[in-house]
C-alpha cells in the first residue's frame, strides 16, 4: 500500500488533469453526434507523422527503412482493385 501512496504522491498534477480530460473524453464520445471529417483525421495523422518523423531522422542516417517504406506503400497502391490482394503475393 505504500508503494502505491508513493507512487500517487509523486506523480505530477497535470497527469491527473489529463486523466481527467481523457475520461471526460470518453463520456462525450459515448453520445452519439456529427463530426467534420477533419476533426477525425488530427490524431492518425499526428501517429502517421510521428512515425514518418523517426524514419527520415533516425539518429543512424540510414535511408533503408524510409526506402523500404515508400516501396511498401508503392506496391500497395499497385494492389488488385478485385479482390484486394497484392501483386505476386
Amino acid at each position: 500500500m505504500q508503494i502505491a501512496f508513493r507512487i500517487l504522491a509523486h506523480t505530477p498534477i497535470w497527469v491527473f488533469v489529463l486523466l481527467a480530460y481523457l475520461i471526460w473524453q470518453g463520456l462525450q464520445g459515448l453520445r452519439p453526434r456529427m463530426r467534420p471529417v477533419w476533426r477525425t483525421l488530427i490524431v492518425p495523422l499526428v501517429f502517421f507523422l510521428m512515425g514518418l518523423s523517426r524514419l527520415v531522422f533516425a539518429r543512424d542516417h540510414a535511408p533503408e527503412p524510409l526506402v523500404a517504406w515508400l516501396l511498401r506503400r508503392y506496391r500497395n497502391f499497385k494492389s488488385d482493385a478485385n479482390t484486394g490482394t497484392e501483386e505476386g503475393a
